[in-house]
């Protein structure tokens, strides 16, 4: 729908070209998920191993004051090991510096969320207490030329939000629905007005699929002036 709303003339020089899931989660899965999987693996083997090594109150065995001391310890060992990977996540960010309608970012939020949530419920089947979900559209960035674009971005990523939290049984914000999203900036990823380099955002990764006009259309796409910048 978006790409239909744009004059014709403008798309390739904005990018403004749909990418589907499938050819996105190749570069979220190896770039996000797969790394980040693999750290809670790691954790949630440290934690396994301490929630395992705990003293247990049986039916015939009552535990011993120091016993319970060595419990509390060591699932509060375990819990802050959870909490640091929790944490990970929250703090994590994602920058798709050509978001366009912000398709990367709506799917990178939902990876981050969907391994936040398997976090939880592996913490909480070991006997942690339950976390509720800190992973939010904060964690992903972005920046688009296109006022449109960048608006409809925001709006991309809120319904994702809302989506996941009411598809795993979480209220989603009412009031208000939607809040401004700062983190899509709307600008040149590449320019300054003064034809300085622009800087991006902090990122832990970067995510996109960018505008490419290549060599020989440049000047009469972007114009001599710009071009002269950008080289």
């Amino acid at each position: 729908m978006f790409e239909r709303g744009l004059d014709p003339a403008k798309r390739s020089q904005l990018g403004a070209h749909y990418t589907d899931r499938a050819k996105i989660m190749m570069i979220v899965q190896p770039v996000i998920i797969d790394p980040l999987e693999a750290e809670w693996a790691a954790a949630l083997a440290k934690i396994t191993a301490l929630v395992e090594s705990a003293p247990k109150r049986t039916a015939e065995k009552l535990l011993s004051p120091a016993e319970k001391r060595k419990a509390e310890k060591v699932l509060g060992e375990a819990a802050a090991i959870h909490s640091a990977f929790i944490e990970r996540l929250a703090q994590f960010r994602v920058l798709d510096p050509a978001c366009g309608s912000g398709n990367f970012l709506y799917v990178s939020l939902r990876a981050l969320k969907d391994i936040e949530h398997r976090a939880n419920l592996d913490a909480e089947a070991l006997g942690l207490p339950r976390g509720f979900p800190r992973v939010g559209p904060e964690c992903v960035l972005g920046i688009e030329l296109n006022p449109y674009a960048a608006e409809l971005a925001r709006v991309s990523v809120w319904i994702g939000e809302i989506q996941w939290m009411r598809r795993n049984g979480f209220d989603a914000a009412r009031n208000p629905i939607l809040r401004p999203l700062d983190t899509i900036e709307c600008r040149d990823a590449v320019l300054n007005e003064d034809g300085s380099r622009a800087e991006w955002p902090v990122a832990d990764v970067v995510v996109s699929n960018p505008p490419f006009l290549g060599d020989k259309k440049m000047i009469r796409e972007l114009g001599e002036a710009y071009t002269g910048s950008l080289r």
